[in-house]
């Protein structure tokens, strides 16, 4: 199977990134152990993808087809009144993600 987009091959010697942390394995064994040799802390999250890469390029594929935001949303004039919203948002175009400094 093809590296998964965007990942690194594992080494001891690694530096590791703060954030969240996927480890995907040929098997659940392998992943868990790497996991737990990785020190989690505040500011660092380390998980095991359990099935390996077929589950993790399932469950992207999922993700990906599903909008991270809606098409439209109200804001309320107060939550407690009924009648016409403050303002209401409706998308013409597909939202796209700020790009990066």
């Amino acid at each position: 199977m093809a590296p998964i987009a965007f990942s690194t091959k594992y080494r001891k010697t690694m530096p590791m990134k703060n954030g969240l942390v996927l480890i995907v394995a040929d098997t659940d064994a392998a992943a868990l152990k790497i996991a737990q040799s990785i020190p989690a802390g505040a500011d660092r999250n380390v998980f095991a993808v359990m099935g390996g890469a077929e589950t993790w390029q399932r469950v992207s594929s999922e993700a990906a087809s599903r909008p991270a935001m809606p098409d439209s949303f109200v804001i309320p004039a107060n939550t407690c009144e009924q009648g016409k919203p403050l303002q209401e948002l409706k998308r013409n175009k597909p939202w796209l993600e700020p790009k990066s400094k």
